[in-house]
């Protein structure tokens, strides 16, 4: 069959939106092999955040003819979508160093949900019968996959259930802030306001001390290099790839990032599922990936 160019660009935009997918599930698991040496999260996220910043900022200057759009609307809302995705990797992290990285990253993909529920509390959509339906089986999923049906507390990690979800509720922030500072500028100008409050955010959080020791451990600088590069990357292949794809088919193909992390979590770092919670994690993938295609494709 001939390969027409508008087959080959769908086919080119679908390879980089899932290879943004795979090294996003891909740093959860460097992430967690970096807190098996003891290495802080907030540390471990606010070195990523600001080696990714300064590839941006190499990117940027390399490609002059991308001008900045600032003005106060948008610098508002890329603030807060930066604060989002502060606290997006920051709970994240720390999620994954309380239970282990498939829950967490399946905790972070319920975020549609959070996104649903804000957006119903301010009145920007309504409930309807069917996004209840999945909302709820969602949060079933989410029982599932922490174990919260045991009602054992002794045996419930409730700080990791609730850093997964905070993760989930930060990346809602961050959409929320992202679309609204798009509406008002163009894509770099806030991509590079939200990666500095990024960076600045979990820099701040994080402990100082470690950074020294930081420096005179070689072996570990090579992985935290590779965590900040491997999210730089992935940043320049999602947004290209959404140049050639719709949002809704990318939204399916971003299932790939909690599968992957998952993955890495059980066959690299020993991280083992049983039965009932590898049902909550299949349940809640395919619920928000069916969620978020719909809800994209009929805006």
């Amino acid at each position: 069959m001939k390969i027409t160019k508008m087959d080959f660009s769908n086919y080119y935009g679908l390879i980089f939106v899932t290879l943004a997918a795979l090294m996003w599930g891909g740093g959860a698991g460097i992430a967690g092999f970096l807190m098996n040496q003891d290495w802080d999260p907030i540390l471990i996220a606010a070195f990523r955040a600001t080696v990714a910043l300064m590839i941006l900022f190499i990117w940027y200057a390399t490609h002059n003819k991308h001008r900045l759009t600032l003005n106060k609307n948008l610098i508002f809302w890329a603030v807060v979508g930066g604060a989002g995705m502060a606290g997006n990797m920051g709970f994240y992290f720390l999620s994954i160093s309380e239970i282990n990285v498939p829950v967490a990253a399946t905790l972070m993909y319920s975020a549609p949900i959070f996104v649903f529920l804000i957006a119903i509390i301010f009145g920007t959509e309504k409930v309807t019968k069917s996004k209840a339906t999945l909302s709820i089986v969602v949060l079933s999923g989410i029982v599932l996959l922490t174990g919260v049906y045991k009602m054992d507390l002794a045996e419930l990690n409730v700080l990791g259930i609730f850093f997964g979800l905070m993760a989930g509720i930060m990346y809602a922030l961050f959409i929320f802030g992202y679309k609204n500072g798009l509406q008002n500028g163009s894509l770099i100008t806030v991509v590079i306001v939200s990666s500095i409050t990024e960076a600045t955010l979990l820099t701040l959080f994080a402990d100082k001390s470690d950074y020294a020791q930081l420096l005179t451990s070689f072996e570990d600088v090579q992985w935290f290099l590779f965590l900040g590069i491997s999210a730089s990357m992935s940043l320049l292949f999602y947004n290209t790839g959404l140049s050639n794809v719709n949002p809704g088919t990318a939204s399916v193909i971003a299932m790939v990032e909690p599968v992957t992390a998952g993955i890495v979590g059980i066959f690299i770092l020993g991280q083992v599922l049983n039965f009932v919670e590898l049902i909550g994690m299949v349940i809640i993938l395919i619920t928000v990936t069916a969620m978020s295609y719909y809800s994209i494709k009929n805006e």
